[in-house]
């Protein structure tokens, strides 16, 4: 919020806001398989978005909230929310930076129970440290970094405070293309730590960065050792992969992939996209949060394509993810993807399609789940800056277990204001 307040006189730099009414009609307020409830939804919505990349400052901020009001009192009125920044400071050239990061997200607290106001809660990861380069010779560069981190997640006991000292010798083998050799220690404290179990991480990896004007790719491989208070040593390979390009003014392309050890600090952390990031990858699609102080094996992929034109423009995402919990029974592998398609029929009127589709299959119990979620949504422009909205979707659960099924059918009208493009108000349910 202060670097949206510092915009008008900081250069090239762009911010924007914006607030609205939502009204939003559910046949099955409460998710449940029979005996559905019916219910208004009220909100107010509002939000800031900014963006600055200059020598000294690259930022991106966008952050939202909105409150809730439940007509036929089925929930208590909630305020939820939702922010991402990232900034890095250049306090002096090619010597010392500063990264400051925050990711605040409303998570599904149980994959396996329906996505209500019951079984969410706000998660939160601040994280902030230095890096200073020495270098040596034109090609050579000694890295030596520090982060000081917390997460908090609302209704779970798993607060923690994260310190992390990392080291990386870096060779520039082209103006666009740096080899590294990396050494990082994460030291994790949970608030409490007899319910939770405190640990130290090393990771020892190679890295390959090649950073174009239009795309990144990065590949890391390595090792990584973590050492628990109360139970084994845990060891197990690391890998990444990400390549993110723009095809052209109009569309991009990106596909990630990772395995490796996790925890929830990461995974909230991992959400968000760096402010010197070339492309931006869309906002991932409907899927189950991991929140727990266990640690967990992961091996995922995500793939996908934008393109944004005058008249027609959409999204398609896949993806998949297996995890392997160390201690609680949560092991479960999950596949699905999204997919929207945009239609601007004038410069006043437009209609978007959209769905998604995750299918879930639970190793420790007798049970699968698949997730649908589609609907179609029209907007018209009133004003320059204000535009009015029709939505109808619906969000279906359909599992092995009769109990956990339900369908939900949703009507939405929406008012919204925005003083630019940068940033528009949307519900995030």
């Amino acid at each position: 919020m202060l670097l949206c307040a510092a915009a008008p006189s900081a250069h090239a730099a762009q911010a924007a806001y914006g607030f609205g009414y939502i009204s939003e009609y559910s046949s099955n307020i409460e998710r449940t398989p029979t005996d559905p409830r019916n219910d208004w939804i009220n909100s107010v919505v509002g939000g800031i978005a900014y963006e600055e990349n200059t020598a000294d400052l690259a930022a991106r901020v966008s952050g939202q909230v909105e409150a809730r009001s439940y007509a036929e009192n089925t929930f208590s009125d909630d305020v939820v929310g939702n922010l991402d920044a990232s900034a890095l400071w250049t306090l002096s050239p090619q010597r010392l930076t500063w990264t400051v990061e925050d990711a605040f997200r409303m998570v599904t607290l149980d994959p396996a129970t329906a996505t209500t106001p019951r079984n969410v809660a706000g998660a939160n990861i601040f994280n902030t440290g230095p890096d200073a380069y020495l270098r040596f010779g034109p090609v050579h560069t000694l890295s030596l970094g520090g982060r000081y981190g917390n997460v908090y997640v609302g209704d779970a006991d798993i607060d923690n405070n994260r310190y992390t000292g990392i080291a990386r010798w870096l060779y520039q083998s082209s103006p666009r293309t740096v080899w590294s050799l990396n050494l990082e220690h994460l030291n994790v404290s949970f608030d409490n730590d007899v319910l939770n179990e405190n640990f130290k991480r090393d990771d020892a990896y190679a890295r390959l960065l090649i950073r174009q004007a239009r795309s990144e790719f990065t590949l890391d491989a390595g090792r990584s050792r973590i050492d628990r208070d109360r139970s084994p040593e845990l060891e197990g390979s690391l890998g990444r992969l990400g390549w993110r390009r723009e095809l052209s003014s109009e569309s991009s392309f990106g596909l990630s992939a990772a395995a490796g050890y996790q925890d929830v600090g990461a995974a909230l952390l991992g959400l968000l996209t760096g402010p010197t990031a070339t492309v931006a990858a869309p906002v991932p699609p409907t899927g189950t949060d991991v929140v727990t102080s266990d640690l967990y094996y992961t091996r995922q992929a995500d793939v996908f394509y934008t393109r944004r034109g005058s008249r027609y423009g959409g999204t398609v995402r896949v993806v998949a993810r297996e995890l392997d919990f160390e201690t609680t029974l949560q092991d479960r592998d999950e596949a699905g993807g999204s997919l929207e398609l945009g239609y601007v029929h004038s410069a006043t009127t437009s209609a978007t399609l959209f769905g998604d589709y995750l299918k879930i299959d639970y190793a420790q119990i007798v049970r699968e789940d698949e997730d649908i979620h589609y609907g179609l949504r029209l907007a018209y422009l009133v004003g320059r800056n204000v535009s009015v909205g029709l939505e109808g979707r619906r969000i279906e659960r359909a599992s092995t277990d009769a109990g956990s099924e339900f369908v939900d059918k949703r009507a939405l009208l929406t008012v919204l204001y925005s003083t630019a493009p940068l940033y528009s108000p949307l519900s995030r349910r």
